[in-house]
C-alpha cells in the first residue's frame, strides 16, 4: 500500500511515544493563517484489499454448561417431586438433583412405549418406501436415458413423417390441378375426337360406300350384259329352230350353230362376270357395314371419353377445395408438430442430462425421509432409555462442579426447552455486545470473530471466538439509527488466561473488498450518503475542504471512488482515532 513519507513519520512518532511515555503518541502539524489554532496529522489514500469489519465493546462473563432434560416433555407432564440442590452447591457426577413423581414417570413410560412402537412402524414404512422408490427411480432413470438416447432418431423420424404428409398432400393437390388442366385442354382441343379416330373411321366408311356403289354398278351392268347375252342366245336358238323347221340350207343352219356357239360362249362369259360382280358387290356391302360399325363405334367412344373427362374434371374441381385445405392443414400441422417435436427432443435431452441428478435427488429425498424416520425412532429409543434409567425416579448430576442455576422447584413440570441445571464453566468465557440494527444482517450464529482485551498481554489479543446467539428482539433504541440487538460470542479459556468481568473488544468480519482505494474514516467530514469532504492543502498550503465520492465504510476505513488521488495528503484534526494498523 502506498503511503506518503509524512504518514510513516506519524507511525514512527506514535510508536516512539508509546515506548517512551507508555501512552499514545501523536505527530502534530502546526498550520498557519486561519488554521493556526488547530493541529492535524497527515494521512493518504491507501490501495489494496480491505476487510469489512466493525468492532463492539463488552464485558467477559463465565460460560455455563447446561444439563438438559434427556427426554421429550411435550406430550407428558413430568412433575418434580423434590429438588435436592441450589445455586452455589458443589456436586459430583451421580449426585441426586431432582426426584420425579412416580405417577408422572409411569405416564411418561407409557407414552414412550406407544411412541416407539408408532415410530418403528413409520420407520418400516419409510424403509419400504425408500426401497420401492429407489427401484422405481432406477427404472425411470434408465427409461429417461434410453429416451434421451433415441431423442434425435425419434425427432428426425417424427419430422420426416410430418414432411411426408405435407409432400403427399401437396402432390395430391398438384395432381388434381394437373388432371383438371389436362381434361380441360383435351376438351378444348377436341383431343378425344382425334384419339377415337372418328375422322379416319368416317372417311373409311365413306370410301366403303363408294366402293359398294361402284361394285353395285358393275354388278348391275354385268347382270344387264348377261341378260342381253341370254336373250341373244334364246333368240338364236329360236331362229335355229325356225330354220330347222323350215329346212333351211345346211350352210345357213351351220352358220347359225356357229353363231349360237359363239353366243353361248359369250353368255358363259357374261354369267361368270355376273357371278364375280355379285361376289364383289356382296363383299363391298359387308366392308361398308363394318366401316359403318367402326365409324359408329368411334363416335360412341368419343362421346364416352368426353362424358368421362367432363365428369372427372367436375369431380376433381369439387375435391379441389378439400385438397387445398388438406395441404394447408398438413403445412400447419408440420409447423406446430416440429415445434412440439423440438420441445419433446429438448425435454428428453435435458431430462437425460439431469436423469442422474433427478435420480439422486429422488433417492436422496426418500433416503432423507427414511433417515429422519430412523433418527426419530433412534431418538425416541434414546429418550426412552434415559427415562427408563430413572428407575427410582431420581435425576442425577452429569458433571462435577458448582451449580450456577437451578431451573425447577418441587411441583414444577419439566420442560425440554429449559435446562435442568447449569454448571459454572471457567474453561469458556462469553462476551455480550450490542450491535446496531444496520449491522445485524451482516453476521450470523456460527461466524468467527476476533476478541481482544485491554490487559496489555500479547496473548490476550486476537483471540478467536464464535457467535453463539443473536437476540431476536431489540435491546434498545427508538429509531432505525440507534436500535441494537444483543449478540453473544463465546471463546475458549481453558488456559485460564482471562477472568470474568474483563472489558473486551469484539471485531466482526463480514466480507472483503479487493483492489480498492480507501482512507481512514476519521479523515471524512460532512458525510452525506455517497459523498463527504476531506481536509487537504491547496497550492498555498492552506487547509481546504475537498469533495470525495465514498462507498463501503467500516469503523476505521472508508472506500474512496473519486475526488482524491494517492498523492493527496489528507488531514485529521488532532484528537481523532489513530490508525488501527499503527495500534496493532
Amino acid at each position: 500500500m502506498k503511503k506518503g513519507k509524512k504518514l510513516y513519520a506519524v507511525i514512527a512518532a506514535y510508536v516512539c511515544g508509546t515506548v517512551i511515555a507508555g501512552s499514545v503518541g501523536w505527530y502534530f502539524i502546526n498550520v498557519s493563517a486561519k488554521e493556526t489554532e488547530k493541529s492535524y496529522r497527515e494521512v493518504t489514500l491507501e490501495h489494496g484489499d480491505l476487510l469489512l469489519t466493525f468492532t463492539r465493546e463488552g464485558t467477559t462473563a463465565e460460560g455455563n454448561i447446561e444439563q438438559s432434560v434427556a427426554f421429550d416433555t411435550a406430550e407428558t407432564d413430568i412433575t418434580v417431586e423434590e429438588c435436592y440442590v441450589q445455586s452455589g452447591d458443589e456436586v459430583k457426577m451421580g449426585d441426586a438433583l431432582y426426584k420425579i413423581s412416580e405417577e408422572s414417570l409411569e405416564e411418561a413410560k407409557t407414552y414412550y412405549e406407544e411412541a416407539v412402537a408408532d415410530a418403528a412402524k413409520a420407520a418400516d414404512t419409510a424403509k419400504s418406501a425408500y426401497e420401492a422408490g429407489k427401484a422405481k427411480a432406477e427404472y425411470t432413470k434408465s427409461e429417461t436415458e434410453t429416451t434421451a438416447g433415441l431423442a434425435k432418431e425419434n425427432y428426425d423420424a417424427d419430422n420426416s413423417s410430418l414432411e411426408q404428409k405435407v409432400t403427399q398432400a401437396e402432390a395430391e393437390l398438384n395432381e388434381a390441378k394437373s388432371a383438371i388442366s389436362m381434361y380441360q385442354t383435351n376438351l378444348d382441343q377436341n383431343t378425344y375426337y382425334t384419339d377415337a379416330g372418328v375422322t379416319e373411321k368416317q372417311e373409311s366408311y365413306q370410301a366403303a360406300q363408294k366402293v359398294t356403289k361402284q361394285a353395285q354398278t358393275v354388278y348391275t351392268d354385268a347382270k344387264s350384259a348377261y341378260e342381253q347375252a341370254y336373250a341373244a342366245v334364246s333368240g338364236k336358238i329360236q331362229d335355229l329352230q325356225t330354220a330347222v323347221s323350215s329346212s333351211a340350207e345346211s350352210n345357213t343352219t351351220t352358220q347359225m350353230v356357229t353363231e349360237l356357239s359363239a353366243l353361248n360362249q359369250t353368255l358363259a362369259e357374261k354369267k361368270s362376270a355376273v357371278t364375280e360382280a355379285e361376289s364383289n358387290y356382296q363383299s363391298a356391302v359387308e366392308a361398308e357395314e363394318k366401316a359403318k360399325e367402326a365409324y359408329n363405334s368411334a363416335n360412341t367412344s368419343y362421346e364416352k371419353a368426353v362424358s368421362d373427362a367432363t365428369a372427372r374434371k367436375e369431380s376433381l374441381e369439387k375435391s379441389l377445395s378439400s385438397l387445398e385445405q388438406a395441404y394447408t392443414d398438413a403445412v400447419n400441422a408440420a409447423a406446430t408438430g416440429k415445434i412440439d417435436n423440438q420441445n419433446t427432443y429438448d425435454t428428453a435431452v435435458l431430462e437425460g442430462e439431469y436423469a442422474n441428478v433427478t435420480y439422486k435427488d429422488t433417492v436422496s429425498t426418500l433416503k432423507t425421509a427414511y433417515d429422519e424416520a430412523a433418527d426419530t425412532l433412534a431418538g425416541l429409543k434414546e429418550e426412552q432409555s434415559a427415562l427408563l434409567a430413572l428407575d427410582t425416579g431420581t435425576i442425577t448430576a452429569e458433571y462435577d462442579g458448582t451449580i450456577a442455576s437451578v431451573s425447577y422447584d418441587a411441583g414444577d413440570i419439566l420442560n425440554s426447552d429449559l435446562s435442568l441445571v447449569s454448571y459454572s464453566d471457567t474453561d469458556k468465557l462469553s462476551v455480550a455486545v450490542e450491535v446496531l440494527q444496520e449491522d445485524i444482517a451482516k453476521i450470523a450464529v456460527g461466524d468467527t470473530v476476533s476478541i481482544r482485551t485491554m490487559s496489555g498481554r500479547a496473548d490476550n489479543n486476537n483471540i478467536e471466538g464464535m457467535i453463539t446467539s443473536i437476540a431476536a428482539e431489540a435491546t434498545s433504541g427508538g429509531s432505525m439509527s440507534n436500535v441494537t440487538y444483543t449478540v453473544t460470542v463465546t471463546f475458549d479459556n481453558s488456559g485460564g488466561k482471562l477472568t470474568a468481568n474483563t472489558s473486551a473488544y469484539v471485531t466482526f468480519t463480514y466480507g472483503e473488498l479487493s483492489d480498492v482505494d480507501y482512507i481512514q474514516t476519521d479523515a471524512l467530514d460532512n458525510i452525506n450518503d455517497d459523498f463527504a469532504t476531506v481536509k487537504t492543502y491547496d497550492e498555498n498550503q492552506a487547509v481546504v475542504e475537498t469533495k470525495v465520492t465514498i462507498a463501503e465504510s467500516t469503523d476505521r476505513y472508508t472506500v474512496i471512488t473519486d475526488g482524491i488521488t494517492a498523492d493527496t495528503v489528507c488531514l485529521i484534526e488532532a484528537g481523532g482515532k489513530p490508525d488501527e494498523k499503527a495500534e496493532q
